[in-house]
């Protein structure tokens, strides 16, 4: 039972991370909160790794 409870924790203060993560790195914040309540702290190591988003500066094709 405590592992259950373990895990839903770790979950939503991993999506709660990866929420205010995307924001200030301005990725999408839903997307980003909803991996980091699938996958848990995986996906908000992966978000810390990735670039801030900046369409501006992209380079055209």
């Amino acid at each position: 039972m405590i592992a259950l409870w373990l895990s839903v924790l770790i979950g939503l203060l991993s999506a709660y991370l990866c929420h205010r993560t995307a924001q200030r790195k301005g990725r999408p914040a839903v997307f980003w909160g909803t991996m980091g309540l699938l996958f848990g702290p995986f996906a908000w190591l992966v978000l810390v790794l990735l670039k801030q988003h900046n369409p501006e500066n992209r380079e055209s094709n």
